[in-house]
Order: structure tokens, then sequence, then C-alpha cells
């Protein structure tokens, strides 16, 4: 524990008369959990800790209780820029450990972190930007959530819905939180938008990410609508992804590794990296999009990558290396399209570093780039030699993930197998469910 980092924090406390600490961290499902405490007994909590139940990240698969013990990351403490009922909060994300001070294995952070470690031990920092969409929307007349009926805009257009000015004053929310956004905007669909963070260590992006949608959630609450981060949650419009910009930085200096002159080059290095993400793309899915419904945005017709592919132009690949200027090399950085925002960051992104690793690692030959937009290829059309198909649902996901013993190594036993569990409950329930368009479609007919 940083004696000067806590005593600059308490210091803060007392002058922004902060009343309310809200301990936070993340279950296996990507959650947010909480505890919220007295402001005055932080102190004691950083020194000995916070009880809670172990059992509590594990989602749906709650075995047992277990007795596990919450320790403040204080690098993560913040002001929440409002104020409710009972005064002003702060929040601060936690790592989770056992009382025996080994970290807990049920710990989605403590996973990232080990995957962090694999990767300094090879030489190598991670950082990562990335790209979030979602959709704001209030309910109608029947109670169904749906776009705000005034935002119609479409792709960078300028608009001045409520969305958009819910989008804006989330940004600036961030960025008074110490987390800097570079930009957003409106997305393709009405009432979708995005916003870009700007690079971060592995760890604070995901910390950042999990941010932004608890900061998202409560200042739409606050204004009567909602937000939603569901892959697919209307038909015949975009889904909303997670795109992730990575690149490796040396351990004893910050520069891209990945940049080569030329604007459509990237370094030996990144080609293996992006080589490692591709022979791993199957097995990682269900980690970067782990719900039923995010198969339905994987689908051709739409941006979303459906083949594991890479490319520069072509938008619709897995993975995509953006054009760079010629001079700025610096800014090099391969970009996973595949994901979504209801992922838990922390998994996806070891399970991304320890795929690329790998190719790094086994110096794997990455294949050529496929320009042509493959979301438009039926099935019947041949696919581009030598690419293969994502999985087409969660249980074809979870199949190679099962079978896959770098996620089993990058996960740990504890998440790879509860992870597993639940979400093989999820796909068992949603195979069981009759649809009203199986209804309306086959009830007379079948």
């Amino acid at each position: 524990m940083d004696n000067e980092q806590k005593e600059a924090i308490l210091a803060r406390i007392a002058e922004q008369s902060i009343a309310t600490v809200w301990l936070q961290y993340v279950d296996i499902g990507g959650q947010v959990k909480g505890i919220s405490l007295p402001a005055q007994r932080f102190a004691v909590i950083c020194e000995l800790g916070q009880t809670a139940d172990g059992s509590s990240l594990d989602s749906v698969v709650r075995l047992r209780e277990s007795d596990t013990v919450l320790r403040p990351d204080l690098g993560t403490f913040a002001v929440l820029p409002w104020a409710d009922g009972v005064g002003r909060a702060a929040r601060v994300i936690c790592d989770v450990a056992m009382f025996n001070g080994r970290p807990f294995a049920g710990d989605p952070r403590q996973t990232l972190r080990r995957a962090v470690q694999f990767a300094a031990e090879m030489g190598y920092a991670y950082h990562v930007a990335q790209e979030i969409e979602f959709f704001v929307c209030e309910r109608d007349g029947e109670g169904h959530l749906q776009p705000l009926p005034e935002d119609s805009e479409s792709y960078f257009d300028l608009s001045l819905s409520r969305g958009a000015q819910l989008r804006l004053l989330i940004a600036k929310t961030l960025n008074e939180m110490g987390i800097a956004v570079t930009s957003s905007h409106h997305e393709v669909a009405p009432g979708q938008h995005e916003i870009d963070l700007e690079p971060a260590p592995a760890l604070a992006a995901a910390d950042q990410l999990m941010t932004l949608k608890y900061v998202a959630r409560y200042l739409a609450h606050q204004q009567g609508l909602s937000i939603t981060f569901m892959p697919k949650p209307f038909n015949e419009m975009s889904g909303s992804g997670l795109h992730i910009h990575q690149y490796l930085a040396g351990m004893s200096s910050p520069a891209n590794l990945f940049g080569e002159p030329g604007h459509r080059t990237v370094s030996e290095l990144a080609q293996h990296f992006i080589a490692g993400q591709l022979q791993h793309a199957a097995s990682s899915l269900a980690l970067l999009c782990p719900l039923v419904n995010s198969y339905k945005r994987l689908v051709s017709g739409y941006e979303a990558p459906a083949t594991i592919i890479w490319a520069h132009e072509n938008r619709s690949a897995f993975i995509r290396v953006p054009t760079v200027a010629p001079e700025h090399p610096e800014q090099a950085r391969v970009e996973v399209r595949g994901g979504d925002p209801s992922c838990n960051p922390y998994l996806a992104l070891a399970a991304l570093l320890r795929a690329g690793l790998a190719g790094v690692r086994d110096n794997s030959p990455v294949p050529q780039p496929v320009e042509d937009y493959v979301y438009a290829f039926e099935e019947h059309e041949r696919l581009p030699l030598g690419s293969l198909k994502l999985p087409l649902s969660l249980g074809e996901a979870l199949q190679a993930l099962s079978t896959s013993a770098l996620m089993q190594e990058t996960l740990g036993e504890y998440i790879f197998g509860r992870f597993i569990e639940m979400k093989r409950r999820e796909w068992r329930t949603y195979q069981m469910h009759v649809s009203d368009w199986e209804q309306h479609t086959w009830w007379e007919h079948a």
C-alpha cells in the first residue's frame, strides 16, 4: 500500500466532503458489484480490506460461499461528479484476495493481471484503445424499449437529440473522472452512438470500460432514459460493437513496436501478433461475444465480421490494420472488430493478449489480407482461400473455447470452468425458448 497515495486520497475525501465510498469489483459475467461504506471507514479498509462473499463473483454459478477480501486499488480512486440525496460519493475498483493474501482465483481482474505479467516476462507492455457503441432508448406506450423517436440521424450526422446530449454529458463526466475521451459521434443506426477512449495499459483500459458503462447507465437513468450495450437490440438495424485497438511497447520504453515505415505496413512483430489472434479467434470468441444475442450481430449484410480474416480497408474483417500517415508509424495499431460491449473486458483482453503472444512466440506467419467485403458472402459462395467462418452461435463458440488449452491456461481452471458452465446454461435456456417469431411463422403452417 502506497502510504503517500493513501494520505492524498484521505485528504481529498475530507476536502470534498465525500460521504460514501463504493468498493467496486467485477464478476465473471462482467457485471459490476459493489459495497458502500461511510467515507470515514476508508482508512481502515485500506489497511485491512473489506470482507466479501467470493461466490458473488461466480455470477449464476454459485456453488458455495467463500470468504474473500476486497483490496482497493488506490490508482482507480475517483470522485463521482454528481451528488444524490446522501451527499457526494467516490468509487475505487478492488482486487479480490483470499485471507492468506493470495489472489482469489475467481477474480477476472487477476486474470488480466496474469496475462499482462506474462507479456512483461516476454519484454512487452500491452496498450489498448477502445471504441464503444451503444443505443440510447426510451419506452414506448406499451413499455417496449425503442430508439429515441426524434433521433433519425445516421453515421457521423450532427444531432440535437437527447441521445446526443447524453453522449456529450457522458464524455464530459468521464473526463472529469480522469478517463480521457478522444472523440464521440453518432453511429449508423437511429439512436446509436459511439465513445472512443485514449490508449491505456490493458488493466486500466478494462477498468475504464466498466466505468463508462456504469456512468452511462447512471446518467441515462437520471434523465429518464435507458442505455443498452446489448450487441443486437433491434431488428434490421446495425448492432453495437466494441472495437479494440492494440499495440505492444517495450517494458523500458513507451515506443510503439507495431510501427513500420509506410502507411499500410506494420512490423514483423505485429504480423506475428495478428497471426496468433487469427489462429485463436474461434476459441476466444465466446469471451469477446458472450451473449446468445451477440451472434445475431455477427451475420452477413452488416459490417460486423463473420469470417476470420484481416485487412486494411475491409471493415468486415475480424482484424483490421488502420491506415496511418507514413511519417507517424508510432500510430500503428491492430484493431480487433469482432468483440462487443457486453463482454467482460478483463477476460476478453487477457484472451486477446495471450493469443497474440502465442503468435509472437511461435513466429506464426500471417496470411494475406482480404480486402473484399466478406460480410456480403452467402453460405453458397466460396469464402476467401484459407479463411474460416467465425462460430455462428454461442453454442459453437463455447465448443471452441472448451477445447482450447491456451484459453484454459489464460483464464485459470476456476474461471474457465465457471464461465463455460454459466454460458452453457444460457445456451440451453435459449434453445428451449419458443419465440414470438416462431409462433407467428409456424403456428398454422407446421
